[in-house]
């Protein structure tokens, strides 16, 4: 089914302790990842009130202990919406992002702590799911690069506590559901996987389509814009992207408005 030397790629990588949603692309699917990758998340997360740790989760050491009083649940529900909308967070020392051609994480492994400028993200969706003993549950809806183990960690230093995260669980990568995911345990062979695969246009299912003519399908294929028939002109902004399909409602291409006419910027061949 794969040839050697097919391209494989994802969509965004989990933390080693987390569990959940990973968007493979394969052959021609890898060029669709990143538009899968800015897309919203969603997850649910385990954390512990009372510890903190180096790496904010449960694998890493313990660097803060505390002796306060467990908030009650009104305060933390109250406390939550601190950090709903959009705010700005500063990455973990133990994360992919480099400074100076080196991984955060190479660095921290190597004891080495550095400033990091804040980021700015949006969280969409910050619910208390339970919260029992020192333990609370929480469901997350949040912008691209955002880190839950910042998260977690700026909340259990705003409630007095510090807080690390137990278990995570990514739900939810736009329209990947993790209902619609299986193990690699469950991938025993070509015909397994071959059963698992979607169609390019899943990636961008929610981008408004242009149906092409023949006409218009050789001008895509030749990379040059062309002029749509029928086009919503509520659709006609500036940047404006589409799918573009031909007869067969295949995938041939992603489009962009650009003034004058779409410009396709993607073309998949067979």
């Amino acid at each position: 089914m794969c040839r050697r030397g097919t391209k494989v790629g994802h969509a965004g990588t989990l933390d080693p302790f987390a569990q959940g949603v990973l968007v493979l692309g394969i052959g021609q699917a890898t060029r669709l990842l990143s538009f899968v990758s800015d897309c919203d998340k969603r997850y649910r997360v385990v954390a512990s009130l009372g510890k903190r740790s180096d790496t904010m989760d449960r694998t890493g050491k313990v660097i803060e202990a505390s002796s306060a009083p467990l908030p009650e649940p009104e305060e933390v529900e109250a406390r939550l919406d601190n950090f709903r909308g959009l705010i700005d967070q500063v990455p973990p020392m133990f994360s992919a992002k480099k400074r100076s051609g080196k991984r955060l994480y190479e660095l921290a492994r190597a004891g080495r702590t550095v400033e990091r400028d804040p980021v700015p993200v949006r969280i969409e969706t910050l619910e208390l799911l339970r919260y029992q003993g020192s333990e609370m549950e929480l469901l997350v809806e949040c912008s691209k690069g955002t880190y839950i183990r910042s998260l977690v960690d700026d909340l259990g230093q705003d409630l007095g506590t510090g807080a690390m995260c137990q278990s995570l669980v990514r739900l939810a990568i736009g329209d990947f559901e993790l209902s619609q995911a299986c193990s690699l345990e469950d991938l025993g062979t070509e015909s397994d996987l071959a059963s698992r695969l979607l169609g390019l246009e899943v990636a961008v299912q929610s981008w408004p389509v242009i149906q092409l003519s023949e006409f218009s399908f050789q001008y895509v294929r030749d990379g040059r814009s062309f002029q749509p028939d029928g086009l919503d002109e509520s659709l006609c902004a500036m940047g404006k992207r589409f799918r573009l399909v031909n007869v067969d409602n295949e995938l041939v291409g992603l489009g962009e408005w650009s003034g004058a006419g779409v410009h396709p910027f993607r073309v998949f061949h067979p």
